[in-house]
This record gives C-alpha cells, sequence and structure tokens, in this order.
C-alpha cells in the first residue's frame, strides 16, 4: 500500500527493482481512497510520506491499529510535521527512510527486513493466541468437573485448584495458592 504522490510511488517502485514485480501496489492520495483500500484484507508493508493533502501518516498507523491489522509502515521523510514523525515513532509501528537517491538504494533490503520482522511478530501473536486459548480451555474444563484437582510446584507449592477442589475443602482461590504441601 502507498500513501504517497505519484513522483515518491515511482520513486519507490523503481528503488525496489525485481522486488515491485513481486508486490502488488495500490497507491492511495486521499483519505477517502485509503479507507477503501484498507478494507481489502493481505496488506503486508505501507509505504507513506508523513503528511497527505488530508491525512497523514499516523492516520494510516492509527486506522491500521483500529482495524487490527499487523502492517510495518516505511515513512518516507522530506516534507511534513515533526509532531506527525513523533507520534508515529511513539506507535512503534513506523521505519523512517529519507527519499533520496542513496537513501532508496537500500530500500529493497530494508524492505526484505520488515517483512521478516512483521511475519515473526505475527506468527508470534499467533502463537500467544493460541496458548491463551489452550489455558482459557484448560482451565474451563478443570472447573467445571466434579472432581478435585491441584497442581503442586516441585517445592510443595499449590499452583492451581479448581473449584470442586476449593469447595470441598473450604478455600478461596488466594488461599489454596498460599497453601504448601
Amino acid at each position: 500500500l502507498m500513501a504517497c504522490s505519484i513522483e515518491n510511488s515511482a520513486a519507490i517502485q523503481h528503488a525496489l527493482g525485481h522486488h515491485a514485480l513481486r508486490m502488488r501496489i495500490h497507491r492511495v492520495d486521499s483519505a477517502q481512497e485509503l479507507l477503501q483500500a484498507l478494507d481489502f484484507p493481505g496488506w503486508h508493508l505501507a509505504f507513506s510520506e508523513l503528511e497527505q493533502a488530508d491525512f497523514s501518516a499516523f492516520d494510516l498507523v492509527s486506522l491500521l491499529d483500529e482495524k487490527e491489522m499487523d502492517v510495518p509502515v516505511l515513512v518516507f521523510e522530506g516534507s511534513g510535521a515533526e509532531e506527525v514523525a513523533i507520534r508515529c515513532l511513539e506507535s512503534g509501528m513506523c521505519r523512517f527512510i529519507l527519499a533520496t537517491p542513496p537513501y532508496l538504494r537500500s530500500l529493497p533490503r530494508l524492505v526484505d527486513d520488515l517483512l521478516r520482522r512483521a511475519r515473526k511478530d505475527q506468527e508470534r501473536r499467533r502463537l500467544e493466541r493460541q496458548l491463551i486459548e489452550s489455558e482459557e480451555l484448560f482451565v474451563d474444563v478443570f472447573d467445571h468437573t466434579s472432581d478435585l484437582i491441584q497442581r503442586v510446584a516441585p517445592n510443595g507449592a499449590i499452583t492451581y485448584t479448581n473449584r470442586a477442589w476449593r469447595d470441598a475443602l473450604g478455600y478461596s482461590e488466594e488461599e489454596a495458592r498460599s497453601l504448601k504441601l
């Protein structure tokens, strides 16, 4: 996704060289076009100038966050307010690059690195979600059984008790966690 002028879009595509051939590139230059483009899933990377006529790079970052889209944003410096740049950096989703030929030559390497990091981050978040869902399922199953279940650490500390255990023995969850065998 490219939120930039025609000139910068052409410069980016030229700098990407053969990488650009493997990418689906969609350029927007208005807030309305940006909203429409973000309705389609599958964006892996976004390029943006600091400020466009009616939106900024931070607006793009905010929309991506609002839509829960894990897309790294590469912001081209050269125009725009410092406050927009600072807000983008604070979001943690942006990298900045000067829109000059020497910096644009390093763009393919930077894009590869950003995409690799984004894939790793997405995989980590997916695994974290699976772990949380698995843990919730575990707690739900064990808390709704009539069997008394407890988990004890090697040092004898009780680390988990189910509801039936606490009800039968008359302990609160906090009290049970403070017990040692």
